[in-house]
């Protein structure tokens, strides 16, 4: 088994200024992220994995009424299985996955041209994937998600 973790710490200031109004506005935003995965090879070709990971996507700009936006955080559970057959240059996968991400940024109903912050979005399904070299000079993926 194979284990990869890490830990991040993300550090931003956002300032913005008005020129008609003569104004700043500062936002300090930070944020510490974690990733963890792991894998196993079975033998035979099967390969399962593990992983688990956070983000923080800073947010540029301001909503109608002048306020700065939140960062947009999130994090996203996976597990997967691969498989590579000794014979040819094959490679073949297929994941569950879970992502959720909070403040995201979305047209503003109101306001033409300006965005506002929402709840949150969330994606779960299932991904498949084959991927192979034919050739040296031919190689494809076909990918579903």
């Amino acid at each position: 088994m194979t284990v990869t973790g890490g830990v991040r710490r993300s550090w931003n200031e956002n300032e913005v200024e008005d020129n008609l109004t003569g104004t700043t506005s500062r936002q300090k935003d930070n944020a510490t992220t974690a990733m963890l995965g792991a894998t196993w090879d079975l033998g035979n070709g099967f390969i399962p994995y593990a992983s688990y990971t956070e983000s923080f996507t800073v947010n540029i700009g301001t909503d109608f009424a002048g306020d700065m936006f939140a960062p947009t955080e999130g994090r996203q559970y996976e597990l997967g299985l691969r498989y590579v057959p000794d014979a040819g240059g094959l490679q073949y996968s297929a994941a569950l996955f879970d992502t959720e991400k909070s403040n995201m940024l979305t047209a503003d109903p109101d306001h033409t041209g300006y965005s506002v912050q929402t709840g949150e979005v969330r994606h779960r399904g299932l991904e498949l994937e084959a991927r192979g070299a034919f050739s040296q000079q031919l190689s494809g993926v076909v990918n579903y998600t």
